[in-house]
């Protein structure tokens, strides 16, 4: 009953509202006109002024318009528009002079062109409210279907973003796997379990509008631990994650590019390599802080961490404008990416 009573998405369709601005404008028409006019009469003019008015508008907001004005059938709209109000004009000044207006007309007090005139004058302003409300409306609905289409853009944008995982990744870690089984490792099944949980939290948790922080951090720690398997030296990298509230809700692989980016170009297995990712909550921000060391003699770069870098700008442009900064410093040792979000913008 909610939907078509009290339609609070398009008001305009709400029958309460439609009732309630009938009852008033019939109150006011009715208290203007039987000033003049015994009870009688009056009520002859409202049976056939209020009505036609009443008639004529729904017949042009919600007949013409959406059949004829709103397909651009402007010539059949305004054709049709003006035949049924020629009718109604006919109609009601052939009521008006011999009925409402016959004692008035007979004692030589109105003049017949004045109803006429009448007739057609309050006529026409019921189209013309008809034509402005239903111009409004239009309007609004379109306002409402640029900004669900602009919204349906930046999601199928951050979709485009997210599902671009580096696969340069998952091919290094298939063949880690399976050089493990060559040689029978028993590194092998932890390998396949790593990977099989960073996978679903890529294909399942990655399409949800939010995540938790704590959900988010666990698959970094996943990524870490599962690249830290090929070796059987522990890796210098530090993952301080104690200052988080793990119930935070963010948007779901934020982080991942910047890690991916730190093991990349740290050249961490070497030995000399480091790599520190910190992350910290307040009360209305998120820190978060990944930082490498950068080889003495670098090798050829390739494009992907670029993209991802550039990714994850564009992403955080659209799920948080105005809501957070993105520093980036390089130098000739190190390169360190320093990321807060407000929370509580």
């Amino acid at each position: 009953m909610e939907n078509w009573l009290i339609n609070r998405k398009h008001p305009e369709n709400s029958v309460l509202l439609h009732f309630g601005a009938i009852l008033a404008y019939f109150l006011v028409t009715t208290f203007l006109f039987s000033a003049n006019f015994d009870n009688k009469v009056a009520l002859v003019r409202q049976m056939v002024f209020f009505g036609t008015d009443i008639f004529y508008f729904y017949f042009v907001a919600y007949y013409l318009f959406p059949t004829f004005f709103d397909k651009k059938k402007y010539f059949k709209h305004f054709s049709i528009g003006t035949i049924m109000y020629g009718i109604l004009v006919y109609f009601r000044g052939y009521v008006a002079i011999n009925s409402i207006y016959f004692d008035k007309i007979a004692s030589g007090y109105v003049k017949p062109q004045l109803v006429w005139l009448i007739a057609s004058f309050t006529l026409f302003g019921s189209m013309a409210v008809a034509t402005v409300f239903r111009l409004i409306i239009n309007y609004m609905r379109q306002v409402e279907k640029e900004e669900k289409l602009e919204k349906e853009k930046l999601i199928a944008e951050m979709n485009f973003l997210k599902a671009q995982i580096n696969p340069h990744f998952l091919f290094n870690s298939l063949n880690n796997i399976y050089g493990l089984a060559l040689i029978e490792s028993k590194k092998t099944p932890e390998m396949v379990l790593k990977l099989s949980q960073f996978l679903r939290h890529n294909l399942y948790d990655g399409k949800a509008a939010k995540v938790s922080l704590g959900e988010e951090m666990k698959y970094i720690e996943n990524y870490i631990e599962l690249i830290s398997l090929k070796y059987e030296q522990p890796l210098n990298i530090e993952f301080n994650i104690n200052e988080i509230d793990p119930k935070v809700k963010i948007e779901p692989l934020l982080f991942i590019n910047f890690v991916e980016n730190a093991f990349k170009h740290s050249q961490v297995e070497s030995g000399v390599g480091v790599i520190r990712i910190m992350c910290k909550t307040t009360k209305n921000d998120l820190f978060f802080y990944c930082g490498n060391s950068k080889p003495i003699n670098p090798g050829k770069k390739d494009s992907v961490g670029g993209i991802g870098l550039e990714n994850n700008r564009k992403r955080l442009e659209l799920v948080y404008p105005n809501a957070h900064t993105m520093e980036i410093i390089e130098t000739d040792e190190t390169f360190t990416v320093n990321l807060n979000i407000k929370l509580r913008p």
